[in-house]
């Protein structure tokens, strides 16, 4: 009998034992406690009360709580399970170890298994809550600045290459005008010349009078427009480089900016060419022009159809075309 009353005794005192080491547990849990992933705040706030956690994601968000469970394991570990409200099923939550009273090292934390996740005891969880949200508002004012300045930005560009292409199309428009003007003319030279050969073969031939020399071709000519071409290819070169320094490709609409260069260079030349070439061949390469004219204008209005943001390249093409229009025309036809 007296061994009996000594075991049940043992017993009894072995469970008061545990009680009171899981009570100890559960007391030193109790509060609130941020989850901290790789040394950085999250915003994510666990609250531990007796048998129940309440978790917070963000001073802006419902709260949920859920039932758990505190299971002291070997060396000092700690595991909670959670359940859902109105269940009894417990999964698995975290698995740590305090550090301290104010630090609980996550050795497992749900499926965080690629971060070095912590829990930090939070003293005043509406200051904290408050801090965030002052924090929030000064960084949504920053971006909202940032955004603005962004736009009207944009708007400039976006202006800018609206201009440059309104005055492409004038300088179109009007060079398509001169070029029909031109045709119209020769055509009608090519009828006066016809109606006075007519005439002659009924009327005496008069005496012929000598030929007017041509005009003098400049020995310099082809070396000047080359000179010309090179130095502003090069000056496109190294504005590039100071607008965009380290990178490799000209950014959209950037080359569009120097057509005007390219295109007096163009009507330099062709002045040049007109009275320099002989007027057969003269006639021959005006036509070559008028196509080479046709095609680039198709090209650009192809660009037309696109979405604004892409039709930068428009002015690109032009520029592009003309320049390679300026040395087809020194390497095969300047003398």
């Amino acid at each position: 009998m007296k061994r009996l009353m000594h075991a049940l005794f043992f017993a009894v005192l072995g469970s008061l034992i545990l009680s009171a080491c899981g009570n100890n547990v559960e007391n030193r849990l109790a509060g609130v406690w941020e989850v901290i992933e790789d040394d950085v705040q999250t915003g994510r706030y666990l609250e531990f009360a007796s048998e129940r956690v309440i978790i917070r994601d963000g001073y802006d968000s419902e709260p949920i709580t859920a039932s758990y469970r505190l299971i002291e394991l070997k060396k000092g570990k700690l595991l909670i399970e959670l359940a859902e409200s109105n269940t009894a099923i417990y999964e698995f939550f975290l698995e740590g170890v305090f550090q301290s009273k104010n630090l609980i090292d996550v050795t497992q934390f749900m499926d965080k298994e690629d971060k070095v996740v912590a829990l930090k005891r939070i003293k005043n969880l509406d200051k904290e809550f408050e801090n965030s949200r002052v924090e929030d508002e000064k960084q949504q004012e920053i971006a909202e600045k940032e955004q603005a300045v962004a736009d009207k930005e944009r708007a400039k560009l976006e202006q800018q290459r609206l201009e440059r292409e309104q005055k492409i199309a004038e300088q179109t428009e009007e060079r398509q005008q001169q070029q029909d003007k031109e045709i119209a003319d020769a055509s009608r030279k090519e009828q006066q010349e016809r109606e006075k050969k007519e005439k002659e073969t009924v009327a005496p031939a008069p005496k012929p009078t000598p030929a007017p020399a041509p005009a003098p071709k400049s020995a310099s000519a082809s070396s000047n427009f080359s000179q010309r071409a090179d130095a502003l290819s090069n000056k496109i070169m190294a504005d590039a480089k100071q607008t965009y320094p380290g990178d490799q490709d000209l950014h959209p609409g950037f080359y569009g900016q120097y057509y005007d260069d390219w295109d007096k260079l163009l009507n330099d030349i062709w002045g040049h060419l007109k009275q320099t070439m002989a007027p057969n061949a003269f006639e021959q390469l005006r036509n070559d022009q008028r196509q080479w004219i046709k095609t680039k204008e198709t090209g650009f209005n192809n660009y037309q159809n696109e979405h604004a943001s892409e039709r930068a390249a428009s002015s690109d093409f032009i520029a592009f075309e003309t320049a390679d229009r300026v040395q087809y025309l020194i390497y095969n036809y300047v003398q």
